[in-house]
């Protein structure tokens, strides 16, 4: 191998690298808010309200041992799990089985809405004026 192909090909790898750390907004992943008690845990994350949560990379700023009541702020990944931003304790005006998901409404057809992609059913919603 020649000096100059060993540059290209190390060039390719930096950019290859450098462009997969950039998140695109195209792919933007629901935002998503939940409040519930943790069920079981392990090293890596809990389970609140029956889904998983990836504490790896989250701040927390609660205890987190099992049967304890949190809020857990992140965004909810293709697999239905949640990578986990922020593991808080509860404030006291939120209800517990409280989630909210954040995003842009796509479509509603009644009585499902899709929100960045997710469909989220609405029949036994009361839904506001104005949404």
């Amino acid at each position: 191998m020649t000096t100059a192909y060993k540059l290209r090909t190390l060039m390719a790898v930096i950019i290859i690298v450098v462009l997969a750390a950039i998140p695109l907004k195209a792919q933007s992943v629901p935002q998503v808010e939940l409040v519930g008690v943790i069920e079981s845990m392990t090293l890596d994350g809990i389970v609140v309200n029956g889904l998983d949560v990836d504490i790896r990379a989250a701040e927390l700023n609660t205890a987190i041992t099992v049967d304890e009541l949190v809020e857990v702020e992140g965004f909810l990944l293709l697999d239905g799990s949640i990578l986990a931003r922020e593991v808080n304790d509860v404030d006291d005006d939120v209800e517990v089985g409280e989630a909210e998901l954040i995003g842009t409404l796509e479509s509603f057809t009644d009585p499902h809405m899709f929100v960045n992609g997710q469909m989220i059913d609405v029949s036994g919603a009361q839904i506001k004026q104005g949404v």
